[in-house]
């Protein structure tokens, strides 16, 4: 048997039924509770149904690939969102517990360029060019020397190689 109709014999749940002209389709997913619960929760935020809540994040999801090229654009941007925001959150913590709270440590200059290295750090990681991953360790570790010298110049304390503090 094909895969395909394998896949359709191993179908289970109620048939499709297509929408008429100008109604919307409907049909029922099963979800854990726990997502069950943050969906009920951003109704209350939004205002929304839960059906509609549901229908509008689903659309979201598609809008974004379809703003970032695809899904592997999408997850290109949820890694570099990731690795801003776990480095300035990381150097936050290290200056200031107040600044970890919200988002202060993104208007914290320090935090920020932390941020910044390591959004190009992941950048060169990533990078699908002529960089094996010795090349790319490389180009990051100059990247942050870079950026960390600069930071130590700012703020008047002396460069000590190698340092990580």
């Amino acid at each position: 048997m094909k895969e395909s109709q394998n896949q359709q014999a191993r179908r289970t749940g109620r048939p499709i039924i297509e929408a008429r002209e100008g109604e919307k389709a409907s049909f029922m997913i099963r979800a854990e509770p726990d997502l069950k619960r943050d969906l009920m929760a951003a109704t209350k935020h939004t205002g929304a149904s839960l059906s509609e809540e549901c229908a509008n994040r689903l659309r979201r999801s598609f809008a974004e690939e379809l703003a970032f090229g695809g899904r592997a654009g999408r997850d290109m941007v949820y890694l570099m969102a990731g690795a801003f925001r776990s480095a300035g959150r990381e150097r936050a913590a290290r200056k200031s517990p107040d600044l970890v709270e919200g988002d202060a440590w993104i208007r914290d200059a320090d935090c920020y360029e932390a941020a910044m290295l390591a959004v190009l750090v992941q950048l060169a990681i990533a990078y699908p060019g002529s960089l094996d991953s010795q090349g790319a360790s490389m180009f990051a570790a100059m990247l942050r020397s870079s950026l960390e010298t600069r930071i130590r110049l700012r703020e008047g304390s002396p460069f000590i190689a190698g340092d990580p503090t």
